[in-house]
């Protein structure tokens, strides 16, 4: 059984330590690989998913994900750094360009981008017309934005994931001290209670200030298969205290924690010795790089009645016939 499956998968997503982007990446298209690696890293840039200094996966990440060949994705590549979007840094890998500069080589801005998506999209098949309706659709439906507050960048990667997943909603880091602005502009705020507790107390008694509730980590292990004692555990997750706890609480289940195979999902070697574990618990964000692997055990940390209360004020303030995606 392999962790990724090179088939398409709208849920499919790319890490790497410093961002995360979506390929959307089909071999079965009149459009070229090439060309869909191309269109949708200048989209990202455009859109923001991608920012100046990020870190891109290494053109054999990206083969090995989908099962293309490298030297397609390095091709793809050259095009970008040729046109000033990315960098390729000898020794350093690939990154993001800074705007100023690459603006020198070509136009940034979203409707350019836009427009190229909507071409390739066209060349693969797809009227003008049906590609105008889904990026109207998109955007009628798409959901507002939750400012949250988390200073550990694996935590915030885990729990930005998790909203954006559960609720379809943009995810933006907010600091202390923008609460204030924030709320003042209507907008929504949520942090875990360490956090919270960093609230004043008119900030704190907002509405819209959401306290983060936990999911019980002992009601998600109830039920699950004790593995064999000679089966090993894999552990991954962005957030370094993912795997203290999940120790913790593998050994006072009685689980020897030598069985464990424990991973930090930002390393590049992240799936290494994974392929012989028997149960892979993960948070949210590393369990998309699993693809459709069963032997992921995914732990949300946000629980069901937070996201409900954030789900309420989405709809508040969205289009009337806004529908936000359940759990």
């Amino acid at each position: 059984m392999t962790l990724f499956s090179s088939a398409f998968d709208p849920a499919g997503l790319l890490f790497n330590p410093a961002f995360f982007v979506k390929f959307w990446i089909t071999k079965n298209s009149e459009v070229t690989v090439h060309e869909q690696i191309v269109t949708q890293v200048r989209v990202g840039i455009a859109t923001g998913d991608l920012r100046p200094g990020d870190r891109m996966p290494s053109a054999r990440e990206v083969a090995r994900r989908f099962g293309i060949h490298a030297n397609t994705v390095t091709a793809a590549y050259r095009e970008l750094a040729a046109s000033g979007d990315i960098e390729l840094r000898r020794g350093s890998g690939t990154f993001v360009a800074d705007i100023a500069e690459s603006q020198n080589g070509r136009s940034s801005s979203l409707e350019a981008a836009v427009a190229e998506l909507g071409a390739m999209l066209v060349r693969s098949g797809h009227s003008p017309a049906k590609v105008a309706e889904a990026f109207g659709r998109w955007a009628a439906t798409s959901a507002g934005v939750v400012y949250l507050l988390e200073p550990n960048d694996g935590l915030y990667r885990v729990l930005a994931f998790e909203l954006g997943e559960s609720l379809g909603c943009g995810v933006e880091r907010s600091e202390p001290a923008e609460v204030s602005e924030r709320l003042g502009e209507g907008n929504i705020v949520a942090a875990l209670p360490d956090e919270f507790e960093k609230l004043d107390g008119d900030e704190a008694a907002d509405a819209r200030a959401v306290r983060l509730r936990a999911n019980s980590i002992t009601q998600a292990l109830s039920g699950e298969r004790r593995p064999a004692s000679d089966e090993l555990i894999g552990v991954v997750s962005f957030w370094d205290d993912f795997a203290a706890f999940a120790r913790v609480y593998l050994a006072a289940a009685g689980i020897d924690i030598e069985t464990l195979v424990i991973r930090s999902a930002s390393d590049a070697n992240w799936a290494s010795g994974l392929a012989v574990c028997s149960v892979v618990i993960c948070d949210a964000a590393a369990g998309a790089m699993l693809g459709n692997d069963d032997r992921r055990r995914v732990f949300r940390l946000i629980s069901d009645e937070s996201l409900d209360q954030l789900r309420g004020f989405l709809r508040a303030s969205g289009p009337d016939d806004q529908a936000l995606p359940g759990r």
